[in-house]
């Protein structure tokens, strides 16, 4: 850049990034709710455009994968359109028996150019294919009028999806939560709250979803745990890159908790010893399966941060606690659970109905609301970094 001096046009994009990135996400919304074809295409075309940008992001992510499967949806702007574009690619495709070489092109340039994954490819390939199509349709009407109410109630459904359910606290790892890196507990975002109903429900001791309160992680020695939270990967940034993330206040340091949490325990992430911060509901949903899976001879200390989401000083997140619990399996399968006090050094046997290890699982509650909540509720945990500025959450996302 320097040596055709432009340094300064590429500084005004990257300063502008955010602005345009937050204008072009509204627009493609706007667009594609109005009555208009023609701003009806441009608004997809824009979306494609938005998608672009994120894929470009510098592994390692799995951006290219959420852009591949999000703009595959543009089907639906031009379905004829689109169509046609496959049938005319195809077509070539076998006259031209280019598919000999095209695919064995594909996996070469996979292994050979770093950085480009498979799902780049593949967005690259839907967008081509989406574009044309969009191009080509000349059908894009509002003229289904048939599906006016069914698409208002899908409308509905989508905003309730993306703007009530972390608020309301009935969803957190999930896709309106990935690039926001919103903190369910105790909300960071400038406007919006979250875990309102583990607020203004839930009780600091009972058995029911949204109970419990905030639980700190101290120790455990539970392979499966440590193989699934919090799964630190700063290691695979660069170190030019977390040296220049430290020179502008961030800890340098990066956390996938949704790879072990969706896809299973990672081994390789199994010695970690990171405290973090995690709700009582989910804790309860791991000891359950640690004794689902029948694990033996393993240790858990944790203490409450808070008995609600709403009121927690993470300033002294990391302080001494009041006293903490110790919950173990020995050998044999048999559980003991006790709480020692720091002030006092007493040592009390847990109680059922006070101590979350002991709680059962799944909660206990409605049936329909238990099963739901069981099937879409699942908490990132907050790791918690001696020296860091609590107040904000550390990079975790999936």
């Amino acid at each position: 850049a320097s040596r055709w001096g432009i340094n300064w046009p590429l500084r005004f994009i990257a300063h502008a990034a955010g602005f345009v990135t937050i204008l072009l996400e509204c627009t493609v919304g706007i667009f594609l709710y109005t009555n208009s074809p023609q701003v009806f295409k441009t608004g997809a075309i824009f979306g494609l455009l938005l998608h672009c940008g994120i894929s470009l992001t510098p592994a390692p992510n799995n951006i290219s994968a959420f852009s591949a499967m999000s703009s595959s949806r543009y089907f639906f702007v031009a379905p004829d359109g689109i169509a046609n574009a496959f049938e005319f690619f195809f077509q070539r495709i076998n006259q031209k028996r280019i598919a000999y070489f095209f695919i064995p092109s594909i996996i070469l340039l996979v292994l050979l150019v770093q950085g480009v994954g498979i799902y780049d490819i593949c967005f690259v390939l839907i967008a081509i294919i989406i574009i044309f199509g969009i191009i080509a349709d000349s059908s894009i009407t509002k003229q289904l009028e048939v599906v006016q109410l069914p698409a208002k109630c899908c409308i509905l459904l989508v905003f309730f999806y993306a703007f009530a359910m972390m608020p309301l606290g009935l969803q957190d790892m999930g896709n309106t939560h990935m690039f926001s890196n919103m903190r369910f507990i105790h909300s960071n975002h400038l406007i919006l709250p979250t875990g309102l109903l583990q607020s203004y429900l839930g009780q600091s001791q009972g058995p029911g979803p949204f109970d419990g309160g905030i639980i700190r992680i101290l120790s455990t020695t539970n392979q499966h745990f440590s193989a699934i939270w919090p799964n630190e990967v700063s290691y695979r940034l660069p170190s030019t890159g977390r040296t220049a993330l430290r020179k502008v206040g961030h800890s340098g340091r990066e956390f996938l908790p949704l790879l072990g949490t969706i896809y299973g325990p990672q081994p390789t992430f199994s010695n970690q010893t990171v405290q973090y911060a995690i709700h009582a509901y989910e804790l309860r949903r791991m000891i359950a399966d640690a004794r689902r899976l029948d694990h033996r001879n393993f240790s858990l200390t944790y203490t409450h941060l808070s008995n609600v989401s709403s009121r927690i000083d993470w300033q002294r997140a990391l302080d001494p606690p009041e006293f903490f619990v110790h919950f173990q399996v020995n050998e044999n399968g048999q559980i003991s659970c006790l709480r020692r006090y720091f002030n006092s050094r007493k040592t009390i046997p847990c109680n059922i109905d006070a101590d979350i290890a002991l709680q059962p699982w799944p909660p206990k509650g409605p049936r329909f609301l238990i099963f739901i909540l069981t099937k879409l509720l699942v908490y990132y945990p907050v790791p918690l970094l001696p020296g860091s500025d609590l107040t904000e959450m550390v990079c975790c996302d999936g």
